[in-house]
């Protein structure tokens, strides 16, 4: 049987702004086992970012878990101190940050960034370490290894960043990898480079992936298994083949819509989805989606049910059809 590695479940995450309180995350389920990639899917505001950074354990000082448990391979890590984290970060779990650009230390050589987690989680010599960047190097695609690490990210492109960001976090051969938008600001070729990439290294070192997107191709290419978020709720999750061909969620209905067809008419217009998402700052009493949804009802403005499984492996967070199920 196929074991758990990350469990999640009821998910809450608290800002402290000047403002006032604020939700990166409401109300989040979900669970990934090991060999199955899971993507987390949904408009920037949504909660992927802090979803997947709860899960590290990396949202700063003004950000806590309120609410909620994670587990990863049965251990709670909702709490755990920041010594312990130290040890499990890069280790166990690694991430692929959002822009290689910003990600990687711009005073820092390659070199220096590369070796960090070789130096933390192993007890390699100094050569050994070197030789095993070279090789890391050679593993994610970049021939000129010497060259590169003695070199300083600025001289680097996009899709030679994005991968040395992917050496860094395969180094100590973790269980999960976390990337969150691996191929954001990176032009289509080198967007099909890196996913070719991940793909190839998962079948060589058996790493399980959590992908944080808001593409359906990348869901398509990468993911077995979905989970649609909206305004700090998940909101349907379910097998990649189900959700796409079978929409429970309105939301989830028009991002659908939104993908443009390859057959489509040139003169034929573009959907998307009217309003806006909803300000974390706000209360929400019902759904967070109703005043957008072209099925929303009064009902929806007061209420917000459970997410609820409708047929095996697939659950949603709707009065839709909910008397039917």
């Amino acid at each position: 049987m196929a074991k758990t590695l990350l469990q999640v479940e009821h998910l809450q995450v608290q800002f402290t702004m000047e403002a006032g309180i604020a939700f990166g995350v409401k109300d989040v389920s979900f669970s990934i086992t090991e060999g199955v990639n899971l993507a987390l899917i949904g408009e920037s505001g949504s909660g992927k970012s802090v979803t997947s950074l709860s899960c590290m354990r990396l949202l700063g000082n003004q950000g806590r878990i309120s609410q909620g448990i994670i587990t990863f391979e049965g251990m709670d890590i909702t709490h755990a101190r920041e010594k312990e984290m130290q040890r499990f970060r890069g280790e166990r779990m690694a991430m692929i940050f959002q822009e290689p650009m910003t990600s990687l230390n711009p005073v820092l050589t390659i070199n220096f960034q590369l070796s960090e987690a070789l130096r933390l989680h192993s007890s390699l010599s100094k050569k050994q370490i070197q030789n095993q960047c070279r090789r890391l190097l050679e593993q994610v695609g970049i021939a000129d290894g010497e060259k590169v690490l003695a070199g300083f990210p600025h001289e680097l492109s996009g899709g030679m960043r994005q991968r040395v960001l992917i050496a860094m976090a395969i180094a100590c051969k973790p269980r999960l990898l976390i990337a969150d938008e691996p191929t954001t600001a990176l032009d289509v070729t080198i967007q099909a480079q890196i996913l070719d990439l991940l793909k190839q290294l998962q079948a060589e070192l058996g790493i399980t992936i959590m992908l944080i997107t808001h593409d359906f191709g990348v869901v398509a290419e990468m993911a077995d298994e979905v989970v649609v978020l909206y305004g700090g709720y998940a909101v349907e999750k379910g097998e990649v083949y189900e959700l796409f061909t079978n929409p429970l969620h309105p939301y989830t209905q028009g991002l659908l819509k939104s993908v443009i067809s390859l057959d489509a008419s040139m003169d034929a217009p573009l959907y998307s989805i009217p309003g806006m998402v909803p300000l974390m700052m706000q209360e929400q009493k019902g759904c967070p989606f109703h005043d957008r949804c072209p099925s929303g009802t009064e009902r929806c403005a007061q209420g917000f049910p459970a997410l609820q499984e409708r047929t095996q492996g697939h659950a949603v967070r709707c009065f839709i059809g909910e008397d039917q199920a």
